[in-house]
């Protein structure tokens, strides 16, 4: 049964006894208390940390106006800003082939990869490191106008190419950090 406009339970949140008020969209939502029968199993301990974790940040998200608005702006129908972080904090970023045809070893040259999030990229970082390992250099790529490709341009020279490898970490704004190596 569905009541509208209940000065009674209006804004309620909560459990009470064996009934549990909650928000959505704007409504108050009555629920029968969920019963815990036994011990969560790791995995599902896990689930419930992940979770905590994702709902700390979106709370420390939503201090934050400008990024409490952002978050506003992509979530969707029914969904608040604080959904939206906590939605962003389990989507890590993605990370498209790393274009290498503008690398050389000379100073100078380029690297590129499309980096793209389900809401925004923070920072992409780019390590090139010899064929034994050593690192060559690394640093912080910059986007470009189209918004999806992040370009490096080397300061180091680089003699023996065969076997370089090139690394670009993205990072979100929740602290996902993902990962791809291409070797030349």
């Amino acid at each position: 049964m569905k009541s509208r406009d209940n000065f009674a339970t209006e804004g309620l949140s909560g459990t009470y006894k064996q009934v549990v008020f909650r928000q959505w969209n704007g409504e108050t939502i009555l629920a029968k208390r969920p019963k815990q029968t036994k011990a969560r199993s790791a995995a599902q301990q896990t689930i419930v940390d992940n979770f905590s974790h994702a709902a700390a940040y979106a709370k420390a998200a939503m201090t934050d106006i400008a990024l409490k608005m952002a978050y506003k702006l992509k979530a969707g129908k029914g969904l608040s800003a604080f959904n939206r972080a906590v939605v962003d904090f389990f989507k890590a970023p993605v990370i498209g082939d790393i274009d290498h045809n503008g690398y050389n070893g000379q100073v100078g040259g380029t690297l590129l990869a499309m980096v793209t999030d389900d809401f925004k990229v923070a920072s992409v970082k780019v390590i090139i490191k010899a064929a034994s390992g050593a690192v060559i250099e690394e640093g912080t790529a910059s986007l470009l106008p189209n918004g999806l490709h992040w370009m490096y341009v080397s300061t180091v020279a680089n003699s023996a190419i065969a076997g370089t490898a090139i690394s670009f970490e993205a990072k979100d704004l929740p602290g996902n950090l993902v990962t791809k190596i291409k070797t030349l």
